[in-house]
């Protein structure tokens, strides 16, 4: 892969990357970090690159997206571990692109309540959630990969559900 192809996959698919951690829970700039950490090794690692279809990129590049994120979730689980901890901002924001001011308030008034409920879980709920929803991984595998009991995968699921639907429920 050549400078003008990295170019022209980078300004493609970098909104896409940039939301997707977004949606998995973390700020803006934390974000934009692990962007940066998915195009660097895309760039670092493009001679790896087998494939000549966008498909076959977005695939590979998805690989790496995960790959990012599971290394910072082991990251922030040795924070914890040292008694650090990973704030969440309230500036968090997901980007909209290309709509007017009415469909970024409406979108915000949807989004809003569920993402600040989302913040309020911890954070073994809140990532056994992710995996679950956005990474569509069954119970048994989000066990495995977080090293818990399936039935505190579960618990953790059910708690999070019923705190979820209590926080917007209020009125």
């Amino acid at each position: 892969m050549d400078e003008q192809e990295f170019e022209s996959y980078y300004q493609t698919n970098y909104k896409k990357v940039i939301s997707f951690f977004l949606r998995n829970g973390f700020d803006q700039d934390d974000a934009l970090d692990l962007t940066q950490d998915v195009f660097f090794r895309v760039y670092s690692k493009s001679q790896q690159f087998i494939g000549n279809t966008d498909a076959s990129f977005v695939a590979w590049l998805k690989s790496i997206m995960e790959s990012v994120w599971k290394n910072k979730l082991k990251s922030m689980k040795t924070q914890k571990r040292a008694a650090q901890t990973v704030p969440v901002e309230d500036d968090m924001e997901v980007p909209i692109q290309g709509n007017d001011p009415l469909d970024e308030l409406l979108t915000e008034e949807r989004v809003g309540p569920l993402r600040e409920a989302i913040r309020k879980l911890t954070e073994p709920a809140r990532t056994c959630l992710i995996m679950l929803i956005y990474h569509q991984k069954r119970y048994q595998e989000i066990a495995t990969l977080q090293k818990l009991p399936l039935s505190t995968v579960k618990n953790l699921l059910r708690g999070a559900r019923e705190l979820i639907k209590a926080e917007l429920d209020e009125p």
